[in-house]
């Protein structure tokens, strides 16, 4: 069964209801009032890898399963839109407010050291050599730069792309390759194990990786939207419908794309229906056409990868460049705990770092510490895992399973509440339980109070692929960056998302590329609120890493 749009061609055909593609819209429709601007969102939900849900008990209390936070000083287009949408924010702490994470937990080969410990060689568990001792992961990662980059410094962004070390120019090395030729195996067993994320050291670019990796940003250095991060690209879908009056499809996949002879582009969509958060497309397949003069991609790699477009393996240059970036498994996990347990072992917010599947702990807030709650309510969050690309499939082979139910009657569930949320993947008993186990490690605990609720989330599935992006090495991404948006010329289709942006893996990075393409090929005047904010890829990164260092 097909039906056919029979109203007259959509002027701008945005593909993705994430950040990019809502922010797209928003602006779009406020530049051209009389154009019809229309946003196509596969799923039920608007928010993309923005996912923002709360368990029971803790209403207050939002668990990020994707974006969670962003750096004011660094990241002034995002900072620009939530003030410009009046969206309220506080700090995303990063350890107690006097002290920071420095006394933090990390457990590396059964040993347990303090985050401030890092650098005594004397307590590290790792067979460091000499010129390594005595460095914390994110100092070994500064020692790394300044041997292979003396003047890094002084370098403009474009510099960095003339930079030859070992014979070869630095964005051709993958940057495990390029750290096996530089630091003991076991240095760099400590890096990829202390910093957190196995991204940091994995074999992307080693251009991006080496300018970006070993985030020491201090306790006030991040903030987040107090309703969650997913309130960012609602308010901009909510106001493009309401105020700016433009139109808005759920629950459709763009399955083809297709230029036909009068220059307009045929869109075929799959009707889907979604469900507890998972999306499938109907049975029997329903499909809706529509035609439209430009069309914007506002997708990672993966979901334009699904969609029969002849010029993604048409075009040389584009099959060749949708292949630029490498697509990261991401895995959150969210335990609730009756009070928050951490508190007593001095822990207030932050992170603690394992080497144990887990990989990463955050602490989130106490119900009864939010605006209006009531206090006696001490129901709190932990993120108990939060892992990429190696520990990923750990986590997999406990997905099946009966979904986890916490004791019954807990008070601070509402009559009737079930203890486990409905969430697109119900977390298993068998992975909460193991879960909880490894956080006991890590704390150091025989016994630590049971969960009663849990959620997590895993980004590798279709649409999304992984949870993030690295540029490979061997790419010239400065070069990409500029012509992703508009990848083939006498074509009117755009794409835009964080995966082919200089600040992968957040949400400005998403903005620019969507400005970049707003802004440069398709002539859209700059918004007021974005007048302090620069495409240039130079300013803004030094903007961040000055803020990181």
């Amino acid at each position: 069964m097909s039906d056919t749009d029979n109203k007259p061609p959509i002027d701008y055909a945005i593909i993705g209801g994430g950040v990019s593609g809502a922010y797209s819209v928003w602006r779009l429709k406020q530049a051209l009032p009389e154009a019809r601007v229309a946003l196509f969102e596969y799923s039920d939900r608007i928010g993309g890898k923005l996912f923002s849900r709360t368990l029971p008990g803790m209403p207050n209390v939002v668990a990020e399963l994707g974006g969670m936070r962003y750096i004011p000083k660094a990241q002034p287009l995002v900072t620009g839109l939530i003030e410009e949408l009046d969206l309220p924010s506080k700090v995303f702490p990063m350890g107690s407010p006097k002290t920071g994470d420095d006394n933090n937990y990390c457990y590396f080969r059964q040993t347990h050291l303090l985050n401030k410990q890092m650098s005594d060689p004397d307590i590290v568990p790792y067979n460091l050599d000499w010129a390594e001792q005595g460095k914390s992961p994110n100092e070994l990662m500064n020692y790394v730069a300044k041997m292979l980059v003396p003047d890094l410094d002084d370098l403009e962004f474009e510099d960095w792309f003339e930079v030859r070390v070992f014979g070869k120019y630095l964005w051709e090395w993958g940057f495990w390759n390029l750290l096996y030729r530089v630091l003991s195996p076991e240095a760099y067993a400590y890096m990829q194990q202390g910093l957190g994320y196995d991204t940091n050291v994995a074999n992307g670019n080693a251009i991006n990786l080496l300018i970006t990796a070993g985030d020491t940003s201090g306790s006030d250095a991040y903030r987040t939207l107090v309703d969650g991060y997913e309130a960012l690209p609602i308010a901009l879908a909510k106001q493009f419908q309401e105020k700016f009056h433009g139109e808005e499809y759920r629950n459709l996949r763009l399955a083809q794309l297709t230029r036909g002879s009068d220059d307009l582009y045929d869109l075929l969509f799959v009707a889907t229906k979604t469900d507890d958060y998972r999306t499938i497309d109907e049975e029997p397949g329903k499909t809706v056409r529509h035609r439209a003069k430009h069309v914007i991609l506002a997708m990672p790699r993966r979901s334009i990868e699904l969609i029969d477009w002849p010029l993604a393996t048409g075009n040389a240059w584009l099959k060749e460049n949708l292949a630029s970036v490498l697509i990261q498994p991401a895995f959150k996990l969210f335990l609730g705990y009756p009070y928050p347990w951490w508190h007593g072992l001095g822990l207030q917010a932050g992170r603690s770092i394992t080497d144990l599947p887990i990989r990463q702990a955050f602490y989130f807030g106490t119900q009864g510490e939010q605006p209006g709650a009531d206090p006696k309510n001490l129901s709190s969050l932990l993120m108990a895992s939060y892992n990429d690309l190696g520990t990923v499939p750990f986590w997999k082979g406990l997905e099946r399973g009966e979904p986890f139910r916490g004791e019954p009657g807990y008070e601070h569930c509402d009559e009737g509440e079930e203890v486990v949320p409905a969430s697109e993947f119900h977390a298993s008993g068998p992975m909460v339980r193991e879960a909880h186990r490894q956080v006991e490690q890590l704390h150091g605990q025989r016994e630590l109070p049971k969960p009663y609720s849990a959620i997590y989330h895993d980004w590798g599935d279709d649409p999304y692929g992984g949870g993030w992006h690295s540029w490979k090495a061997g790419y010239r991404y400065d070069k990409i960056v500029k012509r992703m948006t508009h990848p083939v010329p006498g074509e009117n289709v755009y794409v835009c998302g964080a995966a082919y942006s200089l600040d992968q893996g957040w949400v400005e990075g998403a903005l620019e590329t969507a400005e970049q393409m707003l802004e440069d090929d398709l002539g859209v005047p700059k918004h007021p609120c974005l007048e302090t904010w620069s495409l240039d890829p130079l300013k803004r990164l030094k903007a961040r890493l000055q803020s990181m260092a």
